[in-house]
């Protein structure tokens, strides 16, 4: 933004906040920097959003997100508050892919929750394969799945198997099923994970039912469903533990065979031989952290949603 738009920029939003007051947000785990990184430009005021041809918005808003996913008040709602409603869902959107497109490459998990106006209210941080099960009603939660190419394997590994064996690394790691139930119990409007390699999820819960023992039978079915279908999807503790097994021999002959090398050179221990080692460690490795389960829980997931009328999509 240049110099001048800027001015005109900081001008407007003064006489906004002078007019409408300055709308306070509460946030927990949120610096400054974080703020003015993500959302320098966020507006400050409690001024409603508005739209060219409030009409055809509204109208093609309501086609494209469908009953289901609107607000349970929405035909209550005045002209006025469906644009507002309409122009802070889509900059929940644009901020939600703006964090997306930061955390991607983290090694650990970073949630960012967003509340119903896109505002960031919540930043936390975990480990390598957990983040804090927490979510805004009505809001937007926003993480990050390192997965198997982020904690299991070394920068050399990843290198060696994107020149020798790309294929492997094909896959997506998409929610995992505390995630879904979150959304779900705590009435989230939308939850958005990105995996290591950029792929994008997007799940919506359905807003048409209100609470009721119809709508409890039919969340924890899908909880049920859920369960069974991680379950399923993974090979069993039997499987996984030779699997892990032939991983340390593997690794053990390799680290071996170099420790000999680096004493007595690459005359008597050759590379070609380090390479096919190497080979046989990595090729193990990656069929036992197969990436073929997630793809079939991605699959499972958007089928399950379907049918219990929730949204799951991914969207790269």
């Amino acid at each position: 933004m240049s110099i001048v738009s800027m001015s005109k920029y900081l001008v407007r939003q003064a006489k906004q906040v002078a007019t409408f007051g300055e709308k306070t947000v509460e946030r927990n785990g949120v610096t400054k920097e974080i703020l003015d990184d993500i959302t320098p430009f966020r507006r400050l005021s409690g001024k409603k959003g508005t739209l060219s041809d409030p009409k055809y918005f509204i109208e093609k808003f309501e086609n494209e997100t469908g009953s289901n996913f609107l607000p349970q008040n929405w035909s209550t709602l005045s002209v006025e508050d469906k644009m507002d409603y309409i122009v802070k869902d889509r900059y929940s959107k644009l901020v939600s892919h703006k964090i997306m497109g930061k955390i991607k490459d983290k090694p650990e998990e970073h949630l960012y929750l967003l509340n119903k106006d896109g505002d960031i209210t919540h930043y936390s941080k975990g480990d390598g394969g957990y983040c804090s099960d927490v979510a805004i009603k009505g809001g937007t939660s926003i993480h990050n799945h390192p997965g198997y190419l982020k904690t299991m394997y070394s920068d050399s590994e990843i290198k060696y198997l994107q020149e020798h064996h790309p294929d492997k690394l094909i896959g997506v790691t998409p929610f995992s099923d505390s995630d879904i139930s979150t959304a779900i119990t705590n009435g989230e409007k939308a939850a958005y994970v990105v995996d290591s390699q950029g792929h994008k999820f997007l799940f919506s819960p359905r807003k048409d039912i209100p609470d009721s023992l119809e709508k409890n039978k039919s969340d924890i079915m899908f909880a049920v469903h859920l369960n069974f279908l991680g379950a399923d999807a993974f090979p069993s503790m039997k499987v996984q533990s030779e699997n892990v097994e032939l991983v340390n021999s593997l690794l053990e002959k390799l680290e071996g065979f170099e420790a000999k090398q680096k004493k007595w050179g690459r005359l008597f221990y050759p590379n070609r031989t380090k390479n096919k080692l190497l080979d046989n460690y990595l090729e193990a490795k990656t069929n036992a952290l197969s990436m073929e389960p997630f793809e079939k829980i991605n699959k499972g997931l958007k089928e399950l949603s379907a049918q219990y009328g929730h949204k799951y999509e991914q969207l790269s």
